[in-house]
């Protein structure tokens, strides 16, 4: 091409077409149908302000589209557009327009000359981030499973808990089976000590709330913190002693408390009582 362009002389403007900026004789063009060559021939267009009409360059880039879908050079881009376009006076390369061919040796013929750039590769990349999720992701099914161990680490170990986390399912006494029915169980030997007392039919507030109740976690977490409660108010002596495993339940209650579960907060601040 740069060997080329010299020897043009211009003599006319007669843009026929548009072509790319491939090797001498491997170029591809797309010529202008009659209606289009009138827009581009039309009065006050020519070769020196042809730029400045924008029904041209819109006509100039429909054109460049198809030459792209030809084009070695266009074909090899994943994205191809427009660059520059220079007018210039070539051989075109092809047999089926002798005529034109040596016109433009003569400089009375004209093509726009289209020069793509890969759209694509001029964009700066995009960071990949994949590896950074990958981390993240791994980093919570790790801390998934540490949560899964700490929480069944007591059940596995069967030992009573003494600080329970809180969320944690609370059992208060070794052994197997629903918290509730533990809960019932420590109570017991409790209340049939209570039973043993003279004043036994006395202490109405004590069978009502250290009874088995429903079978229910949470009606059994409130009977427990209640029914300690309650001894301490009418049975202030067996607290100070805690004998029949009233000191368990008592240990039991604070467990509960501390652990902040649901419905325990009316009654767990008259533990201290």
């Amino acid at each position: 091409m740069a060997d080329e362009t010299p020897t043009i002389k211009f003599a006319q403007w007669r843009p026929i077409g548009v072509c790319d900026n491939g090797p001498p004789n491997q170029r591809k063009a797309q010529l202008f149908s009659k209606p289009d060559f009138a827009i581009v021939t039309a009065p006050g267009v020519t070769r020196e302000n042809w730029r400045q009409h924008p029904e041209v360059l819109k006509l100039i880039r429909r054109y460049a589209q198809d030459v792209a879908k030809l084009s070695g050079e266009a074909q090899a881009m994943k994205r191809p557009e427009i660059d520059t376009i220079h007018l210039v006076g070539t051989i075109l390369g092809h047999t089926r327009t002798p005529t034109a061919n040596a016109e433009s040796t003569e400089g009375r013929v004209q093509l726009f000359e289209v020069k793509f750039k890969d759209a694509r590769a001029n964009k700066n990349p995009r960071k990949r981030r994949w590896w950074l999720w990958l981390v993240g992701a791994i980093s919570t099914v790790l801390l998934l499973g540490w949560t899964i161990s700490q929480l069944s680490l007591p059940l596995k170990l069967g030992s009573t808990t003494v600080k329970p986390t809180v969320g944690m399912r609370q059992i208060c006494i070794p052994g197997q089976g629903d918290s509730f029915a533990e809960l019932q169980e420590l109570r017991r030997p409790v209340l049939q000590f209570l039973k043993t007392l003279p004043n036994w039919s006395s202490l109405s507030q004590i069978r009502r709330v250290c009874g088995s109740g429903f079978r229910s976690l949470q009606d059994q977490q409130q009977r427990t913190v209640r029914c300690v409660v309650a001894v301490n108010r009418e049975v202030p002596e067996l607290n100070r002693s805690g004998k029949a495993g009233f000191a368990k339940l008592r240990s039991c209650a604070d467990n509960l408390c501390q652990s902040g579960f649901a419905g325990l907060g009316p009654y767990c601040p008259q533990l201290g009582r």
